[in-house]
């Protein structure tokens, strides 16, 4: 065996910007349960088939999904062929505050089982999209392709990034899934 210092294996997101289907897929396995590679893998390209006016899966792949691509990812995939109970409830509310989103999203998470919180995060360097699948009034505990195990709420902000909050979450594009036959 060779060894080879300093170099790191590639992993998600050093060559793609696939997070968005990637949260899907683990959202997908947190409110159905368990996906096998093949279950897994096919879910990804029935989430890329949905994309928007047939946007090419190279774009994605370069520039990352937007809003609208998860939006139709979850409605024409997830919602339809999954049976996943999706809704928004920040949608179209331009100014909510940390304390009242993460009310909700705990709210929401801690309210029964076979739940995630799919929601997009922009770091001075980043944006990127993952799962939280637990919170408290600390955190929010993620189940991210980044490899991603905590958000922690005093370094988030809804407004304007800071020194001393990294973290701009965007909650008129968070999107909270459940199972639907478990409402």
């Amino acid at each position: 065996m060779v060894l080879i210092q300093g170099l790191r294996p590639w992993g998600q997101g050093s060559l793609d910007s696939l997070c968005g289907p990637y949260s899907l897929i683990n959202a997908l396995m947190l409110v159905k349960g368990p996906l096998g590679t093949a279950e897994a893998a096919e879910a990804v390209w029935r989430l890329l088939d949905a994309l928007p006016g047939g946007r090419p899966v190279a774009q994605v792949w370069h520039e990352g999904a937007g809003p609208s691509d998860m939006t139709r990812m979850i409605r024409r995939c997830l919602a339809r062929r999954y049976s996943v109970k999706v809704t928004r409830p920040f949608y179209g509310q331009p100014k909510i505050s940390l304390s009242a989103y993460w009310e909700r999203v705990t709210e929401f998470l801690n309210d029964g089982p076979h739940r995630a919180v799919v929601l997009v995060m922009d770091g001075a360097d980043y944006s990127h999209w993952t799962v939280a699948h637990a919170a408290t009034r600390d955190h929010l505990e993620l189940f991210d392709s980044w490899g991603w195990k905590r958000l922690l709420r005093r370094e988030c902000t809804t407004a304007t990034l800071k020194a001393n909050r990294p973290v701009l979450l965007y909650p008129d594009n968070t999107f909270f899934l459940q199972n639907a036959a478990l409402r």
